[in-house]
Formats: structure tokens, sequence, C-alpha cells
């Protein structure tokens, strides 16, 4: 057979060769290893088995349609976290009501609900219902801000204890000026009037005019009868005008108090009864708070007229 094949044949020969050795040597390997391997004097075990995974049977034929996952990838579900909840707020989300926090594990594409508490309005950044993005991040959602009432503004004959901003849910009191009366409670007027979640305040009541009490004895108030007969605050009355006009007509007097580091006579006290040609020595005017202007028809007719 050599002289035949020549070299080729050769070298056939030894592969086949070297086949039939590779074989024995891994059933020598094989008979080798035991089940039960024995300690040995040499203070080692014998060689044991090898444990291996067997092969999992083959499922069942997916579906027709479905998508075609390449062998070794995995489908992980797209899901968000708990959704927080807005200070003063809650958060809705299948029908039920979280005042903290929602459940974690929302599906992508999902969304919640934000409402806000009484007293308490959404904010205009963010949406009201926020949805859980295919990233697994929620969008961003509204938060509650308080709600806050303008100044409620004079009151005709009365004051309000503040002109501030006030928060929605907080009152306020109204009281009347001395000789005025609150009215208006029954048509729903308070005295103490609430800031509504609208930013407005219930109505108050009004101040007018007391009237004179009849049990009384003796005439009216002058105040409360000034305060009815107008029923607007008092004004000026014709005994007032009088007696400015009276007091303006009064002869003038200096204010001139001479004390002890000044003992100069008052001005007016000396004899100036010399003619107009002699030297005056007295300068003019006498009295330097004197004013030559005090006593003119211009200011008797600035006065009010009744």
């Amino acid at each position: 057979g050599r002289g035949e094949g020549g070299e080729g044949g050769d070298l056939r020969g030894e592969e086949i060769l070297m086949r039939v050795k590779s074989g024995l040597r891994r059933k020598q390997e094989k008979q080798r290893r035991k089940r039960t391997p024995v300690c040995l004097d040499s203070g080692h075990f014998e060689k044991g088995i090898l444990c291996r995974k067997k092969p999992l049977p083959p499922g069942p034929p997916p579906p027709a349609g479905a998508p075609v996952v390449p062998r070794g990838m995995y489908i992980v579900p797209l899901v968000c976290p708990s959704y927080i909840a807005p200070d003063h707020g809650s958060v809705w989300y299948a029908g039920k009501e979280y005042r903290i926090a929602t459940a974690s594990g929302t599906p992508a594409t999902e969304h919640v609900r934000i409402t806000c508490h009484e007293h308490y309005k959404p904010s205009e950044i963010g949406s009201s219902t926020p949805r859980c993005r295919r990233d697994g991040q929620w969008e961003v959602g509204k938060v509650c801000e308080p709600i806050y009432c303008a100044d409620y503004g004079k009151v005709q004959f009365g004051y309000v204890s503040t002109h501030d901003f006030v928060r929605a849910g907080t009152r306020i009191q109204i009281t009347c000026h001395e000789w005025y009366q609150a009215v208006g409670m029954e048509e729903g007027g308070r005295p103490d009037p609430m800031c509504l979640d609208n930013g407005r305040f219930e109505k108050g009541v009004t101040c007018v005019p007391k009237p004179c009490p009849k049990t009384s004895e003796g005439p009216c108030p002058r105040g409360q009868r000034a305060a009815m007969s107008r029923g607007i605050e008092p004004r000026v009355s014709k005994e007032q005008v009088k007696d400015w006009e009276d007091e303006l007509r009064r002869p003038l007097v200096g204010d001139y108090n001479p004390n002890v580091f000044d003992h100069e006579p008052r001005p007016y006290s000396l004899d100036i009864s010399t003619s107009e040609d002699e030297f005056n020595p007295l300068p003019w005017p006498p009295n330097k708070h004197f004013n030559p202007s005090y006593e003119t028809p211009s200011r008797l007719e600035n006065l009010p007229k009744n």
C-alpha cells in the first residue's frame, strides 16, 4: 500500500491513527472520572465526573405576527417610578386618590391626574395630566399654589382690619366709625367677609348713620345729630364759621413776653405820639411776628359759606 499510495497514503494513515488515539484518550479520561471519587494516599481525590446543563426542551411556536426576538435578548416592559403628589394636592390614577405618591410600575403612555386641595389652585407651568414617557420618566406636572385676594378697598364711614393681600380662607374685619352702624346683613353682607377661592371677598356690610334713640332724654348728641341730618361725615357748622370770623376780627395782640434775660419794655407801651417829622426810634413793624396781611378781606372771602 505504501508503494501505491505514495506520500498521500502515508498522510491519510497518520490522520486515522491520530483520531483513534484521541478517541481512546477521551474514553480513558471518561473512565478515570468516577461518581464516587476516593481520597488517595497522596492526599488528593480521584477525578470526579463533570456536571453540564441539560438543553431546554423546545417551546411552543410563537403566534402569527409576533416580533422575532434575536436569541440572547430580553424584552423589558417600560414603566415609570412612583409619581410624587404635589404639596397641598393629590394624584389620581385608575380612579384612586394618592395624597403622597402612586405605586411604582406605571406602564408607559399611561397618565395620572393632579388636583389641588381647598384654597389652592394649579400652577400655570406643567401638565394637569402628566404622562409616563417611553424612556421611563414622567412629564412635568403642575404644582399647587395658594390663592390670594387683593385689597378689600375703602369702606365709607368705616375701615377694614388690613389692606394687604390675604390668602383664601382668611377673614377680615369691618368696623364702622362712631355714630355709624353696620347694615346689609339681611342681604347677605358680613362684618367679617372671607377671601374665597375665586380670588374675591364675600359681600361685606356698609356703614350708615345711627338713628337717635327714642328713649333718650334730652337732645340727640351733636355728632349723632350731624350724622343723621346729612348721612355723610359731619361738615363745618355755621357756629364754627362764626367763631372763625370773630377770631379774625379780634384786635391783634403781640406775642412778645419779656423774661429775666430781656428787660426791654413792650414796643407798644412806649410813647410814640411824636410828629411824623421827628425821628421815630421804633422799627417798623414794631414786632417781628406781626403780619400786616393777617386781617385782609381775602381771608374772610375764602371762608366756607353755608
